[in-house]
């Protein structure tokens, strides 16, 4: 998955997957919690910084069965 491509809903479906909070992505991606969240209510983008940190960290978890309830 490319981190590029992912909506809102997607980046939280997939962060819920690999078991990771909110704060828990923020602290890997040096952003606060808040900024996750307003990510993923697609209040705010992210940079590209940002969206090449989460490609980075993307590919070290296991790829996981990411459906959309």
């Amino acid at each position: 998955m490319c981190a590029e491509a992912l909506t809102p809903e997607t980046l939280r479906t997939w962060r819920r997957a690999q078991g990771l909070s909110q704060t828990t992505l923020g602290q890997l991606l040096g952003v606060r919690y808040l900024t996750v969240w307003r990510w993923e209510h697609g209040v705010r983008g992210m940079s590209a910084r940002t969206q090449a940190q989460l490609a980075a960290l993307m590919s070290t978890y296991p790829q996981q069965e990411t459906r959309m309830e």
